[in-house]
């Protein structure tokens, strides 16, 4: 049985990340996923939703199940974070980007991240070390970007595909 390319990629970034809890694992394999809704909880126990097919950021209370935002940012929106600024960042497939989304109101605040050969962004997570890790699909690695700032840093993990 051969392993998956972008598997492999996950596992050496969840090593690489010294990924000590299932939180952190899954955060990591997550940089593969390719779901048409992504999803993640904050503090507050409130959904977020990225919505491939719609391009809507929502938020769903977690208490009473109630749409507190559904906010339409244009499409392909794929997977999201919460950042330690207390912002979404989210992940967009066809654009290769990473938009920073205002918490609270669902705006879009603008583009956070791209370049750095970005190319089909699909997962996304902050390290402990505060840096932002986003999966770029057409080239199979795993690409780190400034927490604060945005600017590419360096290709995390890159997997050499055998042909």
């Amino acid at each position: 049985m051969k392993i998956p390319s972008s598997f492999m990629c996950a596992i050496r970034a969840m090593h690489a990340l010294k990924a000590h809890s299932i939180a952190a694992t899954l955060a990591a394999v997550s940089l593969f996923s390719f779901p048409s809704d992504s999803k993640s909880a904050d503090a507050t126990n409130d959904l977020f939703v990225a919505s491939f097919t719609t391009g809507n950021v929502t938020r769903i209370d977690g208490t009473s199940g109630a749409t507190v935002y559904s906010v339409p940012q244009g499409g392909s929106r794929i997977n999201l974070a919460k950042g330690s600024d207390g912002e979404l960042y989210v992940t967009t497939l066809f654009t290769s980007t990473v938009a920073k989304t205002d918490l609270e109101t669902g705006a879009q605040l603008g583009v956070f991240a791209s370049g750095g050969g970005l190319a089909t962004s699909v997962g996304i997570t902050f390290g402990p070390d505060g840096n932002l890790y986003v999966g770029s699909r057409n080239t199979n690695s795993v690409l780190r970007f400034d927490g604060t700032t945005g600017a590419f840093l360096n290709t995390f993990v890159a997997v050499e595909v055998a042909g």
